[in-house]
């Protein structure tokens, strides 16, 4: 049922006159950062500091942070740095023509926080993917499980260390990779002992791709641009795709 403005007023300044704490604000704080974490979006819940003293602030405390397209995305480092909560459990970007400046500004900082899921979305146009949009050095993600990175064909320089030594799951989706291709080092079982699914789609920059791991179970390869040698030693896998590998001569062990 609507209500005039007139009728609003009133109501609120009754409440006011009366002294009462509205019933919402009088929940506890577990249960407004669960109310929080159902509207998906940070920049939303951060807004709720208006509502009143006991609203501010809260939003920092959220396990799981949600930025959507409509954010200015130079405000993301400062929200990961103001994070007050203990742990970090999921992290989920949604962005449009992100720049590699723009992956080096939050991702060293996430990296240190996370202890759950990274889900990072990059929408660019068709007309953008074949250009050089700059590269951004893949950090160590002490203890992230789960990583997803669609990187809208930005250049990636993988590190000469692990990714995560907790790390289940990683999907890395359009990108390009910048300087010696380590990903193969990288997502073995020396640096990626827990590692059980990996997917790569169209990966630019990868000529020979070798994967050693005792943990792997799924092992997904589509579009990779350029690969000559694929060398998979996975003695639990269970799943192998390889798609439209994108060579002229290839050799597969």
């Amino acid at each position: 049922m609507e209500h005039s403005d007139g009728e609003t007023a009133a109501k609120r300044a009754k409440l006011s006159a009366s002294g009462s704490e509205d019933l919402l604000s009088a929940l506890s704080d577990d249960v407004l950062i669960h109310i929080l974490l159902k509207l998906r979006n940070t920049a939303v819940a951060a807004r709720t500091s208006v509502l009143s003293s006991r609203w501010r602030r809260l939003w920092a405390l959220l396990p799981g942070l949600d930025f959507l397209p409509d954010i200015n995305p130079y405000s993301v480092p400062a929200v990961l740095a103001a994070h007050q909560a203990p742990a970090l459990r999921s992290l989920r970007i949604l962005a449009t023509d992100a720049s590699a400046d723009f992956m080096a500004a939050w991702l060293p900082i996430a990296a240190r926080r996370l202890s759950g899921d990274l889900f990072f979305i990059n929408t660019v146009s068709p007309d953008d993917e074949a250009g050089d949009r700059g590269a951004f050095e893949l950090p160590c993600f002490e203890n992230a499980t789960s990583i997803t990175l669609h990187l809208g064909f930005l250049g990636i320089a993988v590190p000469a260390s692990a990714i995560s030594s907790r790390l289940t799951d990683l999907r890395l989706n359009s990108f390009q990779v910048q300087g010696p291709c380590l990903l193969g080092d990288v997502v073995s079982s020396a640096w990626s002992p827990c590692l059980q699914r990996l997917t790569i789609n169209d990966a630019r920059g990868i000529d020979k791709f070798t994967i050693r791991s005792e943990s792997l179970l799924q092992l997904k390869l589509k579009d990779l641009d350029g690969l000559q040698q694929l060398t998979v030693v996975a003695p639990k896998l269970k799943e192998l795709s390889v798609i439209l590998l994108l060579c002229s001569e290839s050799t597969y062990c």
